[in-house]
C-alpha cells in the first residue's frame, strides 16, 4: 500500500529533485569549459563540447519543468493558506453563534423562571382572593382606630403620644413609687435626723427621678392616655 504524500513530503521531494538538477547542471558547465579549453590546447577530450551542450539543453528543459512545478506548488500553497484563513474566520463566526445561543438559553431560562414565579403568584392570588365585601368589612373594623380623634382641628400641630414625661412625673403612680423609696431610705438614716412634718402627700424629698421643682406641692394627676377623647 503506497503511503499518502503530504504537502511537506511532496515539498521535500521537489526540493531534492531540483537540487539534483542544479548539481548536474553545475557539473555539465564545468565539463564544457574543460572540453573547450582542451580543444583550444589541442588535447583529446572524452566528449566534444557540442554533445555536452546538448546535455545541457536537455537538462535545462528538466529544470524548466521543475520551475513550473515550484510555481504550481507556490500557487497551491497560497490557496491552502487562504482556505485556512477562511476556515478560521468561519470557526470564529461559528463560536460567536454558539456563544449567542448560550446567552439566549440563559436569558430564556431566566424568563421561564420569572414566568413560573408569576404563574405561581397568580395561582396563589386566585386561590386566596379577597372579595370587596371582606375589604370593606376590615376597613370598617379598623376605622375607629385609624381615624382622627373627636374635635380634631385640621392643621393643628401633632402632639407627642400621651403620657409625656412631665405628666408621668406628676402622676399618682410616680409619687407613690417615690414615697416608697424615700421611706426605705429614712430607715437607714442616723437617729439624729429630724423627722419631717406635714402631710405625706405634700412633703418634698430629693430623689433620682427629677429636680426639686418636679416634686413641689402639685395637684395629683391620673394617667390619661388620650385626653382629646374626653
Amino acid at each position: 500500500m503506497n503511503p499518502i504524500n503530504t504537502p511537506n513530503s511532496a515539498s521535500k521531494s521537489m526540493i531534492a529533485q531540483n537540487v539534483t538538477l542544479l548539481n548536474e547542471y553545475q557539473a555539465l558547465i564545468d565539463r564544457i569549459f574543460t572540453s573547450i579549453a582542451a580543444n583550444a590546447e589541442g588535447k583529446p577530450t572524452d566528449r566534444p563540447p557540442v554533445e555536452i551542450m546538448k546535455d545541457i539543453v536537455e537538462l535545462d528543459k528538466k529544470m524548466q519543468q521543475g520551475l513550473d512545478q515550484i510555481e504550481e506548488h507556490q500557487r497551491v500553497h497560497k490557496k491552502i493558506l487562504q482556505v485556512i484563513k477562511e476556515i478560521e474566520a468561519e470557526n470564529n463566526t461559528f463560536m460567536e453563534f454558539v456563544n449567542e445561543l448560550k446567552n439566549g438559553k440563559e436569558q430564556l431560562e431566566i424568563c421561564l423562571d420569572e414566568a413560573n414565579e408569576t404563574i405561581q403568584a397568580i395561582n396563589f392570588s386566585s386561590e386566596s382572593s379577597v372579595t370587596a365585601d371582606e375589604i370593606l368589612k376590615y376597613a370598617n373594623r379598623i376605622s375607629s382606630y385609624t381615624s382622627a380623634p373627636p374635635n380634631y382641628i385640621s392643621g393643628t400641630f401633632a402632639e407627642p403620644p400621651y403620657p409625656d414625661e412631665s405628666r408621668m412625673r406628676r402622676s399618682f403612680l410616680f409619687r407613690q413609687d417615690a414615697d416608697m423609696m424615700f421611706n426605705e431610705g429614712d430607715k437607714n438614716d442616723d437617729e439624729d435626723e429630724e423627722e419631717e412634718d406635714g402631710d405625706d402627700m405634700h412633703y418634698i424629698n430629693p430623689n433620682s427621678y427629677g429636680s426639686l421643682e418636679t416634686m413641689q406641692q402639685q395637684e395629683t394627676f391620673d394617667l390619661d392616655l388620650n385626653p382629646d377623647l374626653e
